[in-house]
């Protein structure tokens, strides 16, 4: 039964483009039952084609643990930001980077390594829309209803970071009212 499964590959769904924790969850799983990177596809888009080789389900009732990693703090945050960007292949790249990790510890201070230097590159643009964000989005008066103002704002972002960022407004902006 287990030689069916040597060359299954599984498409991941991940219910929204931005949604780390279940991207980390999934991936902590699919770690710990040693699915190497090639078999999986990852998903967000709820209408996607479907692979007629992917499984769309994966029971990882028996993960082998043979490759447990420990992802050091600095990757932790890299993988943060650089999953919000809207490179396709960022869940993929992401993953591959956290398999190999498994293998070598010290592969995410390697500033040559390819896999290291592409997540840099989205982490970094990640960066530059969440500060452009926090420093060209203007609010406007635009009416008051029941005794308080209401205020709109546009920006549209290149990458994922609107619910990441939302904090930063609220906070700043106290006084006004933020949707939940």
């Amino acid at each position: 039964m287990k030689a069916a499964h040597a060359f299954s590959r599984y498409r991941v769904r991940l219910s929204t483009p931005d949604d780390f924790v279940s991207w980390r969850d999934q991936a902590r799983a699919f770690l710990a039952a040693g699915v190497e990177p090639e078999r999986l596809i990852w998903d967000v888009s709820n209408d996607a084609a479907p692979d007629l080789f992917a499984e769309q389900g994966l029971s990882l009732a028996e993960p082998t643990g043979q490759h447990s990693v420990n992802v050091p703090r600095e990757l932790l945050s890299l993988l943060r930001l650089a999953l919000l960007n809207r490179e396709p292949a960022r869940f993929a790249l992401a993953y591959r980077l956290l398999w190999r990790t498994g293998a070598d510890r010290h592969l995410p201070n390697d500033p040559s390594d390819p896999d290291v230097i592409a997540l840099s590159k989205l982490a970094k643009a990640v960066r530059r829309d969440i500060h452009k964000m926090h420093a060209f989005v203007r609010f406007r008066k635009v009416g008051e209803v029941v005794g308080r103002e209401q205020y709109a704002a546009w920006f549209e972002p290149d990458h994922h970071i609107v619910r990441s960022t939302a904090g930063f407004f609220r906070d700043r902006f106290a006084g006004m009212d933020w949707p939940s």
